[in-house]
């Protein structure tokens, strides 16, 4: 179950592409898609169906493949668009993966859904083997998306990079891919190391201009883990958004940035 969510939810958001043929006068008439061969024969791929909704020379087309027959890990779903003149677009590619495990039998609910998370840092000690990440924002790890929390002691890391591996775990029992999350430890100063880190500090940049202080959620910046939160009035169009975190010693964080639209 929880394989093909992922794989439908790949193909559905991404045979929503749009592709404007260079001919001014042509119009799209047909649109394909195909897995894992670039070099496929136009014309033969699976056929998708066509949005009339947005005017020439553009179209949207989305669709489902079939996957059922494909092995596990890594695979490319192609997307290709043909014009009136019967002159085929270049494949759109995006990859997707077929994560280890069986897909297991229908839920009893008729969705899927997260029962478990874990996490470890540069390597893997096996799945179920690593640190549970057990802490659900609200209250209970039972939905198909959840918000999840832990600590992990960084005892014994090295100065330098280092990466932060997460997955998941649904009720068919198939385990999510790895999402990796690099960070880096820094050398503690004035007589520090061996203490632990305090955050002292937080800041917003808007748009690479506008530098904003953030507060703590919870009134003082004084552990280790904080949270805070940013309003900032935008105009219409796209923006950008820094924020980073300046610990006891006055050394800042890498920055974390988003871009918006309204």
């Amino acid at each position: 179950m929880r394989l093909l969510l992922n794989i439908l939810f790949v193909i559905l958001s991404c045979l929503t592409g749009v592709w404007q043929s260079s001919a001014l006068a042509a119009t799209l008439v047909a649109a394909e898609a195909f897995i894992d061969n670039p070099s496929k024969t136009a014309g033969t791929g699976t056929s998708l169906p066509l949005d009339e909704a947005l005017s020439d020379p553009l179209r949207t087309a989305k669709g489902v493949v079939d996957i059922s027959a494909l092995a596990e890990g890594p695979h490319t779903l192609y997307v290709r668009f043909k014009d009136d003149k019967n002159d085929w677009s270049t494949p759109l590619a995006v990859g997707f993966f077929i994560a280890e495990g069986s897909v297991g039998g229908t839920l009893p609910s008729g969705n899927n859904r997260i029962v478990s998370a874990e996490a470890f840092i540069d390597t893997d000690p096996g799945k179920g083997k690593a640190t549970p990440v057990a802490t659900a924002k609200d209250g209970t790890i039972d939905g198909s998306s959840e918000i999840l929390g832990g600590a992990i002691p960084l005892t014994g890391l090295d100065v330098g990079v280092h990466v932060l591996h997460t997955r998941t775990l649904d009720a068919t029992g198939v385990w999510s891919q790895t999402f990796r999350q690099p960070f880096f430890v820094p050398v503690l100063q004035n007589g520090g190391s061996g203490n632990p880190v305090t955050l002292a500090a937080a800041e917003g940049i808007l748009d690479s201009s506008t530098t904003v202080y953030l507060s703590a959620t919870d009134g003082a910046f004084d552990n280790g883990v904080e949270t805070t939160s940013w309003i900032a009035s935008v105009t219409n169009g796209y923006h950008s958004a820094t924020i980073r975190f300046k610990d006891q010693y006055g050394l800042w964080s890498g920055s974390g940035d988003i871009v918006f639209s309204f």
